[in-house]
């Protein structure tokens, strides 16, 4: 994995990075809302 990363350039990194991090922020969102409700949680 980080042997792939390595040959990308910065600038695709930097590019991916925020759309990579709103992804993981929205499925920490949806897993939450998941877990109230399987749990009953107020």
């Amino acid at each position: 994995m980080a042997v792939a990363l390595s040959r990308v350039t910065p600038a695709v990194v930097q590019r991916l990075q925020v759309p990579v991090q709103v992804l993981l922020y929205a499925g920490l969102f949806v897993f939450a809302e998941y877990l109230v409700d399987w749990l009953h949680l107020p």
